[in-house]
């Protein structure tokens, strides 16, 4: 069942969407993010805001939201869900299996994610390596910046998710809680990155001609 889950994630269109997407189901998803987030303390939702980028929101832009997003109280509760998620692992004697079984896993993932970010992006592999990762107060953000920001979180969010299912078939306490990782999962498989909260309001990024369904 696992190695199934990973396969499918795999084929994930990333970052490479339909030209629709319909905008009630996707809100539905991001309420449904939230909502999983209540046992672990997030009482409040927020609503759905879309852009483009790709070409739309400015890489600066892009990086100063997602700098808001890291220090929301969303990603607190993330933080909160991961933490428990880890101490039974811990507890159970799993830990160390579980870290070693995702670290062979994320090496085939971001493979395939960043080769459909590229060229989602419409940049090529080579200017990825060789622009120079400089301090952002030395130089302006670039598209090269924000493939690789949409990349770890696309990784760092699928290894969340996988690590919550392969608890979730073995310590039995975690089943009381609903995955709080598989809306944004849905999210990504609909082409899309959904980035947190910033200016209060939920961000989803819409790459290359995406455009909302009414």
């Amino acid at each position: 069942m696992e190695d199934t889950k990973f396969q499918n994630i795999l084929e994930y269109p990333w970052f490479t969407p339909g030209k629709l997407v319909n905008k009630e189901a996707l809100h539905t998803l991001v309420q449904e993010h939230q909502k999983r987030l209540k046992p672990f303390g997030c009482a409040q939702s927020y609503t759905c805001k879309t852009c483009n980028i790709w070409p739309g929101e400015s890489a600066e832009n892009i990086i100063l939201k997602k700098r808001e997003a890291k220090n929301s109280l969303l990603q607190m509760f993330i933080d909160n869900s991961l933490q428990i998620l880890r101490i039974m692992n811990l507890e159970a004697g799993k830990l160390q299996k579980i870290d070693h079984d995702l670290r062979e896993k994320e090496i085939a993932l971001r493979d395939i994610i960043k080769k459909a970010a590229i060229e989602s992006a419409g940049i090529t592999i080579r200017s990825t390596i060789t622009i120079p990762k400089l301090n952002y107060r030395n130089r302006l953000p670039s598209e090269e910046d924000i493939v690789d920001l949409a990349v770890e979180e696309a990784v760092k969010i699928t290894l969340w998710h996988l690590c919550w299912s392969i608890t979730e078939e073995e310590i039995a306490l975690l089943k009381k809680y609903l995955n709080p990782f598989e809306p944004l999962m849905k999210i990504f498989a609909l082409g899309l990155w959904p980035l947190g909260i910033s200016q209060k309001q939920y961000w989803i990024f819409l790459p290359k001609d995406s455009q909302i369904e009414e």
